[in-house]
């Protein structure tokens, strides 16, 4: 008897924590066990050829709403080539259906509702020796012609009894290389203290934490798998700020190439906690900030108490401390938020400074308080996965879609950082609001068809170049820092010619001469000069910024830009 765990990730970085859970468990129950992970860009009949589905006698698929549609089309090929395999549905898009899902989808048998770490052993087990399921709770399955469907959803008391789901790929000789420029996704704790009305954690009250010790070992064994990021899915992983201090602190004398991804809540960030976030390494940290909005009125409906003063003051303190990468989120389409609301949001959200402003628009998921109250808030919405916002009672669907355009622009001017001198010195001249800016940007790129095009970064900056010229905002200092932007972020490529090339190619004969003079490389280049193996010449260029000669020096994904007039004057005289 063999059982076939199937998982499909939006992407080929990420990996399923849930099925890696179930895996463990199974194993431990003395079952045979295979885990194989697609992605929703895989074609169908691939991923059904790949997984030799006649070898399996259950198959167990993970369900969200980026995947169901694609896991249902799979699901029912094999059913109906093989009635004899037994086909279990679990996570959060299984958890919340009904009996009247069977009624649609006739090749799904049972759907475990919750977490299903103790559940799937036991209901394997019971299906082999052929006996009931009446008390297995958090269950909806088949029994004969009927629909059995088992009120609770199922939830571990204690966490840490959990094995750790990477135990297979922590034994394998190729642990060093299974997950290899992936996100390894883990939790500390399952839960969360706040009752947020869009969002399914709040079904799950309370904290259950792993004891400290536990995640100390877990973390041991993720350093040794080598992942491209660690990312925490802890619903608020600062709700004991001394114990994130503690987890935080055992990363920092970790292997620093590995970045770490938390989801923080910044109102309850205190000074003594501030002030230690102040202090940790550069540019292994990455917290992502649930402000969603600034408009009380939404922030009573959705069950969101937050001070947002408090979260003003933390963001824009690490913002200016610079050490962790810090995005902020907002969500379009919430009840009682209209498009007025919505702007003074964005406004306020944008002005804390964080390095990216996510921009997400509401999901309507079963289970929720903002589904419950879907009517009372005029909320319509798409009835396919994801669920999202259409309109509300408050904001119309022309509104969504003009933020649908601004969201794109921001995405691509915005949260890459490749813009930033620029935008920075048109907000501070010429633009009354952040978004204001976005928004004459989303008519410039509607009326010269942009949007119907995909464009490279080379591109975008000449699409800026068009709309700065077209809104005669164009002067040298505009200028200056357009090209600023373009030398700090695309190292092999040459200025074009619209940023005026001369001001770097009258520098371009001195390259040679830096690359072989000594006391300059010792100055600029001592970090890179023997990693580079002493060939430098491809690592920086010279260019004129506000009428001086900038160094570039790029080392791997970082670029440092530094007056060097004086130094260039002395290699004039040299040469």
């Amino acid at each position: 008897m063999k059982i076939l765990l199937l998982g499909m990730n939006s992407r080929y970085t990420h990996t399923n924590l849930a099925l890696r859970y179930m895996r463990e468990s199974l194993i431990n129950h003395g079952f045979s066990v295979d885990l194989k992970e697609y992605t929703i860009n895989n074609e169908i009949d691939f991923i059904i050829g790949d997984i030799n589905y006649e070898d399996y006698n259950y198959i167990c698929f993970s369900t969200y709403i980026w995947n169901i549609e694609e896991v249902e089309k799979i699901c029912e090929v094999i059913k109906k080539s093989n009635n004899k395999i037994t086909t279990i549905f679990g996570g959060p898009e299984a958890t919340y259906s009904s009996g009247d899902y069977f009624d649609q989808n006739p090749f799904v048998d049972i759907i475990i509702r919750g977490e299903g770490e103790e559940v799937l052993p036991a209901l394997i087990e019971k299906l082999e020796k052929e006996e009931d399921l009446e008390d297995l709770m958090g269950l909806i399955y088949r029994k004969k012609q009927d629909v059995v469907d088992k009120t609770g959803i199922n939830k571990i008391k204690n966490i840490n009894l959990l094995p750790f789901p990477y135990e297979q790929e922590y034994n394998s000789k190729a642990k060093k290389h299974i997950f290899k420029n992936k996100y390894i996704y883990y939790e500390s704790t399952r839960g969360c203290p706040y009752s947020c009305g869009f969002c399914l954690s709040s079904t799950d009250k309370g904290i259950r934490a792993l004891s400290l010790d536990r995640v100390k070992k877990d973390l041991d064994k993720i350093y040794e798998l080598e992942p491209l990021i660690i990312k925490f899915v802890d619903r608020t992983f600062n709700y004991d700020w001394k114990r994130s201090m503690e987890i935080m602190k055992y990363i920092s004398n970790k292997d620093q190439k590995i970045k770490v991804h938390y989801e923080i809540t910044a109102d309850i960030i205190n000074i003594e906690f501030l002030n230690f976030l102040k202090t940790l390494p550069d540019d292994i940290f990455q917290f992502e900030v649930g402000l969603q909005t600034t408009n009380e009125y939404t922030l009573n409906e959705i069950h969101r108490k937050m001070n947002l003063e408090n979260i003003r003051y933390v963001v824009k303190e690490l913002s200016k401390a610079g050490n962790i990468h810090l995005h902020v989120d907002l969500i379009a389409g919430l009840p009682k938020e209209n498009y007025l609301s919505f702007i003074n949001s964005f406004n306020e959200a944008y002005n804390l400074g964080a390095e990216k402003l996510q921009l997400g628009f509401l999901k309507v998921l079963k289970g929720t308080d903002v589904y419950y109250n879907r009517k009372e808030n005029g909320l319509v919405y798409r009835s396919f996965p994801p669920y999202e916002i259409i309109k509300t009672k408050d904001i119309n669907q022309k509104e969504i879609l003009q933020l649908k355009k601004i969201d794109s622009i921001l995405n691509k001017y915005y949260s890459e950082g490749y813009f930033s001198n620029t935008i920075n010195y048109i907000l501070k001249k010429y633009c009354k609001d952040p978004f204001g800016f976005y928004l004459d940007m989303a008519a410039y790129w509607e009326k010269h068809d942009y949007y119907s095009q995909y464009h490279k970064r080379k591109k975008l900056y000449e699409i800026l170049y068009g709309f700065i010229v077209e809104k005669e905002y164009l002067d040298k200092n505009i200028e200056d820092a357009l090209v600023t932007d373009y030398a700090l972020h695309n190292q092999n490529l040459e200025l074009p010619s619209y940023l005026n090339t001369n001001r770097e190619d009258k520098y371009k004969k001195y390259k040679r001469i830096i690359n072989r003079n000594q006391p300059f490389i010792d100055k600029y280049f001592s970090n890179l000069y023997e990693k580079l193996n002493k060939k430098i010449i491809n690592n920086f260029r010279i260019i004129e910024i506000d009428s001086k000669p900038r160094l570039f020096i790029y080392d791997q994904d970082k670029c440092t830009m530094v007056d060097i007039e004086e130094d260039l004057e002395i290699l004039r005289k040299d040469d």
